[in-house]
């Protein structure tokens, strides 16, 4: 099926869009990237969620850029589940720390933050062990990174 070899898709900045078709994203099985967000301001964070259900099924995804709205303070629980991601992003929520259930993300590469307005600390006790780039920016409240960055030991230079 021709529909289904889509490998990369970013449908993010698009201010105006209300929906996501109920079918969702499962269908596009050999997806590796996806960008997505942030949407109208009707779509409100459960909304959101829905559509990270159908993304928890993309078991090529290995590329995830994800962007909230300022006011959202949490990131979607489907996240965790995502443990091939080797790339993530995380732009535009008001989070003030890493959920610590992103330690699932076992075989995560690179993490970057991104505009994270609310953004105070970051702790990386024995997580994402494969970590080798961790880009911060626009965090303005970081104040600390916990002793455990010391863990990261596959930290590039």
């Amino acid at each position: 099926m021709c529909g289904t070899s889509l490998s990369y898709l970013d449908i993010s900045r698009c201010p105006k869009l209300i929906s996501v078709p109920k079918v969702g994203l499962r269908r596009f099985t050999e997806l590796w990237g996806l960008g997505i967000g942030p949407f109208s301001e009707m779509v409100d964070f459960d909304a959101f969620q829905l559509i990270f259900s159908s993304i928890q099924q993309l078991l090529s995804l290995r590329v995830l850029t994800v962007y909230g709205h300022g006011h959202w303070d949490s990131l979607p629980y489907q996240l965790v589940q995502l443990s091939d991601l080797r790339k993530i992003t995380i732009a535009d929520f008001r989070i003030e720390a890493l959920p610590p259930r992103l330690d699932n993300l076992t075989s995560l590469k690179i993490l970057s933050l991104v505009r994270c307005k609310r953004l105070q600390h970051l702790n990386f006790s024995d997580a994402m062990p494969k970590l080798r780039v961790l880009w911060i920016n626009d965090c303005p409240l970081l104040e600390a990174l916990s002793d455990g960055l010391g863990n990261l030991v596959c930290l590039e230079d």
